[in-house]
């Protein structure tokens, strides 16, 4: 497993958060903005691209959830796979991910002409 790392219980690929609470929403907020970051958004200017940043997020392969990291890497998410133990920092679609960003980012260079 990705070290320092938590599996929360998510069920993220329907994005239902299974008895977390606001808590676990709040971690799964900065989460997100993290993830977001390492695609290359700027969460401040560039709102408009965390939409995209949060779909290709909850995008996961079936049986591939997303974790928290802890200590060091506490708000880090992780992405573990339930049926084979593989984790990784990695997005399991991460090409997917930066493909649909740089095309939203077009499209949004685009509208504003």
């Amino acid at each position: 497993t990705a070290q320092g790392a938590q599996v929360l219980p998510l069920y993220i690929t329907n994005c239902v958060y299974n008895s977390m609470g606001d808590a676990g929403e709040q971690e799964m907020q900065v989460a997100l903005r993290v993830f977001a970051h390492y695609l290359g958004i700027n969460a401040d200017s560039e709102q408009e691209l965390l939409a995209v940043a949060e779909e290709v997020f909850y995008d996961l392969p079936k049986d591939w959830e997303v974790g928290i990291g802890e200590d060091e890497h506490a708000g880090i998410p992780y992405f573990y796979n339930t049926i084979t133990g593989e984790s990784d920092w990695k997005h399991p679609k991460e090409e997917m991910c930066f493909r649909k960003v740089k095309q939203a980012r077009r499209d949004i260079e685009i509208n504003k002409k």
